[in-house]
């Protein structure tokens, strides 16, 4: 997480990238990873790493994807569903303690795994849905969340090609790796 951190700082500014939001007293438990404001909205991203992803067959690797995707996408959906339950705050690099009343308005939650080699998550379409409650959920994995922010370099940018790629069919939205060639087509159709 502080590598994310770290790495999104760079083209979304350190002042607006959030890592490890908390709740206050009494549990102070974490409630997402990361959240990227931009204005009065925010991006929530849910991530689930893996010791050595390079280590696993392609089958052993679909399946660990598949299962901690599902579970990236748990805490995504609990705040969304209870986005002002109690006060939260994290511990910034560069503004030391940030206190949340309420967090932003949620533009879209980013459930991202780690992967070297690209995964169909098709077949558990029914437990990855593509929008809940009206905020639309991308799912990538995190070199290809961290190289698209890196290329696009600002958030209404990354919005702009969140939004362009849910046009595509839902099995390429259920898709994770690979990302270079869809950023590549939407470059050469004018963001399209």
């Amino acid at each position: 997480e502080l590598q994310v951190e770290e790495l999104l700082s760079i083209p979304f500014v350190s002042e607006f990238v959030f890592r490890s939001p908390k709740h206050n007293d009494p549990d102070e438990k974490e409630v997402i990873d990361h959240l990227v404001i931009h204005g009065d909205k925010c991006i929530l991203l849910s991530q689930k790493a893996q010791e050595e992803p390079d280590k696993r067959t392609a089958e052993r690797n679909d399946l660990w994807v598949l299962k901690n995707m599902q579970n990236a996408l748990k805490p995504i959906r609990g705040v969304i569903r209870n986005p002002d339950d109690r006060p939260k705050w994290c511990e910034h690099p560069r503004r030391g303690r940030v206190e949340f009343d309420s967090i932003p308005s949620i533009i879209h939650g980013i459930a991202l795994a780690e992967t070297w080699r690209p995964v169909d998550l098709s077949s558990a379409a029914a437990e990855l849905p593509l929008e809940y409650m009206g905020v639309p959920l991308t799912y990538l994995s995190i070199n290809d969340f961290l190289n698209l922010a890196v290329q696009l370099r600002t958030v209404p940018e990354l919005l702009e090609y969140l939004s362009a790629r849910r046009t595509l069919p839902e099995a390429s939205l259920r898709r994770l790796g690979d990302e270079w060639t869809l950023y590549e087509f939407y470059l050469l159709n004018g963001s399209s």
